[in-house]
């Protein structure tokens, strides 16, 4: 329930494979726009938890090592304590 004002732990994974990346790198962006590699993989990695520093409004972006593109992005949104 702090996650709104505070910080999470985000799991994070992907598959990229269908779309025929072969290596994918996840990083992570900031407010301030500053971004910083979290990982890389094979086209392919299971969701693992990020610590807790995620915060209300960070960006993951997966990118296709090879080409050097975005291949996909997500803003991370705090949802409701229930």
């Amino acid at each position: 329930c702090d996650f709104p004002h505070g910080q999470a732990v985000v799991d994070v994974g992907f598959d990229a494979r269908p779309a025929g990346i072969k290596h994918a790198q996840i990083w992570v962006q900031g407010r301030g726009g500053k971004q910083q590699l979290w990982g890389q993989a094979p086209g392919f990695k299971a969701a693992q938890p990020t610590g807790k520093w995620m915060t209300d409004g960070m960006k993951l972006l997966l990118v296709d090592m090879d080409a050097g593109k975005l291949v996909a992005a997500t803003t991370v949104r705090a949802a409701p304590c229930r």
